[in-house]
């Protein structure tokens, strides 16, 4: 807003001096109404209970990298098992190839006329990019199995760190019962992904469940070392479906997922404590 100031005197300098007082004031109260509608509409978006949660397990993950950057030994540790996934990957995906016909057959709807052709491309491609990520997945909770010491390694560390006081040990067999613990768990990430995959229509919202099953891997850490039972853990992780879920959307992003995932197990640590703290306590 420009003003031009013109010479007054008298009773025209008074006028002036009142006028630019009151538009002064409008202004500000102007600017206080929309400072409040806005941190009224903040409020109301991080008070719905699906964003909030949502963005707190995003938010998790990003910590847990934060975390790494500073302990890089860790990061490269968390990296070794790529190589073991690479070469699942190479053969699942090969297989993937040789049947994609059939599970396209088998979970698509039967294509229907030019009005609702375009629904049926859009659900194909989806179909296409959930089986890949499925073969991504697939073949890092594989080498997650084998691996799973050392995940469980770095996050007791994480845990010492940020709580002060020592995680539970592991003796040998604690570590084999935990490998075996964890087999379990991925076969049943992978059999519920692959059945809410195979549903046709429902299909679309796989990735949201494979995001919370894949968080769950990684969210289930601490729980599993504080001797909560398969059952506990189930129930916990549903309690908290939405933050686990933000945490798990890093990890079904197709394609960069492979280089991303090994690094959750930061976040999920993290999410995990801040979530079972009455239980640490």
């Amino acid at each position: 807003m420009i003003v031009e100031v013109v010479a007054c005197q008298g009773p025209q300098k008074t006028a002036l001096k009142i006028s630019i007082k009151k538009a002064s004031q409008a202004a500000s109260q102007s600017v206080r109404i929309v400072t409040e509608i806005h941190g009224q509409e903040h409020t109301l978006l991080s008070s719905l209970p699906i964003i909030n949660g949502t963005t707190t397990g995003i938010k998790s993950y990003l910590r847990g990298i934060k975390w790494l950057g500073t302990h890089p030994v860790y990061a490269f540790i968390l990296y070794l098992p790529l190589m073991l996934a690479s070469l699942f990957l190479y053969y699942g995906w090969g297989f993937l190839e040789a049947i994609d016909s059939s599970i396209q057959s088998w979970a698509l709807f039967n294509k229907p006329s030019v009005y609702w052709v375009w629904l049926w491309y859009i659900c194909k491609w989806l179909l296409y990019a959930l089986v890949r990520g499925l073969a991504f997945i697939s073949s890092i909770l594989v080498a997650n199995i084998l691996w799973a010491p050392v995940y469980e390694y770095v996050s007791s560390v994480i845990e010492k760190e940020i709580t002060g006081k020592e995680a539970p040990s592991f003796t040998w067999k604690k570590q084999l019962l935990l490998i075996l613990e964890e087999a379990k768990k991925v076969v049943f990430i992978l059999v519920v992904s692959v059945v809410v995959a195979l549903i046709p229509m429902v299909n679309i919202l796989a990735f949201l469940v494979t995001a919370f099953l894949v968080g769950w891997d990684f969210f289930d850490y601490v729980p599993a070392r504080h001797g909560l039972s398969f059952a506990e853990r189930r129930k916990l992780a549903v309690s908290n479906f939405l933050p686990i879920m933000g945490l798990g959307i890093w990890l079904v992003i197709p394609f960069i997922q492979f280089f991303i995932y090994p690094l959750g197990i930061a976040g999920g640590t993290i999410l995990s404590l801040e979530k079972m703290e009455y239980k640490l306590n």
